[in-house]
């Protein structure tokens, strides 16, 4: 029945955060369907949902070869990582940012993400010295995968962002193109139909933090207190030791990076 089968996938879940905190494991990241019961049953194990993500598709009837933009983009560079940051930190909800802790290696081309499969190159669009877009763009086996930043300010360069992007995956112009945004990223609901983008999917986004807060006795005397009797100051330690992850799959099947949900793959 569905309420057993829900029961044993929550005692497995379970299970999966016994074994990961003991190893030292700082977090647990997973991908889920919008709108189904897995939801419910990871947060019964204490998951907590912190964005969505959106997926969309090129139609195959749109000619890239004739796609045309004017801005003037570069190869990200391994010296781009600080100017990425603060471009992420710009419109990243600050709920997001303490969920996904040092985001910046999600766009550091030497770092692969959890789950990420294919071939990903990079590149920036800069104003006057300052990142202002980039965007990522990974080669699978079953087709082309773009992700961006854009710039709170810039918002009326996100077609041309698009565009450029499309027009670097002309080498295999039969395979197909997707685009994802996160639900905090605007205009692009508005934007990608008008260059031939459909809806494709949606995924939220949930992670566990699996370190603990321990109150302990501590030894040392308080400065103030030193000439008189005192009792132990409490502190507060995270216990981990390991900055690992542990993904689950979109098919709830828990194992160490796994492999990610996103269509191209």
């Amino acid at each position: 029945s569905g309420n057993g089968s829900h029961a044993i996938w929550q005692r497995l879940l379970t299970h999966l955060c016994v074994q990961t905190a003991e190893s030292g494991t700082l977090r647990i990241y997973a991908r889920l369907p919008l709108h189904t019961d897995e939801l419910q049953i990871f947060k019964n194990v204490g998951f907590v949902e912190y964005g969505q993500e959106h997926f969309y598709q090129l139609d195959p009837s749109v000619d890239r070869m004739e796609v045309t933009s004017s801005l003037e983009l570069r190869p990200q560079q391994a010296g781009d990582s600080w100017g990425l940051q603060k471009l992420y930190a710009t419109f990243t909800p600050r709920a997001v940012q303490n969920a996904e802790g040092l985001a910046q290696g999600q766009w550091e081309l030497a770092k692969r993400s959890w789950g990420e499969q294919g071939r990903r190159t990079g590149y920036v669009w800069e104003f006057d010295g300052e990142i202002l877009g980039a965007l990522h763009i990974r080669n699978g086996k079953r087709g082309y995968s773009i992700r961006t930043l854009l710039h709170p300010d810039a918002l009326d360069k996100a077609e041309e962002l698009c565009q450029a992007a499309l027009q670097l995956t002309t080498a295999k112009p039969k395979f197909p193109v997707y685009f994802t945004f996160r639900h905090y990223e605007p205009g692009w609901p508005h934007i990608l139909p008008i260059l031939g983008f459909k809806p494709l999917t949606s995924q939220v986004l949930v992670t566990k933090p699996m370190a603990v807060r321990v109150r302990e006795k501590s030894t040392k005397l308080i400065p103030a207190l030193e000439a008189t009797p005192t009792e132990g100051a409490a502190s507060t330690t995270i216990m981990s030791h390991v900055r690992s992850e542990v993904h689950v799959t979109k098919n709830n099947i828990p194992r160490r990076k796994g492999k990610t949900t996103i269509p191209v793959l």
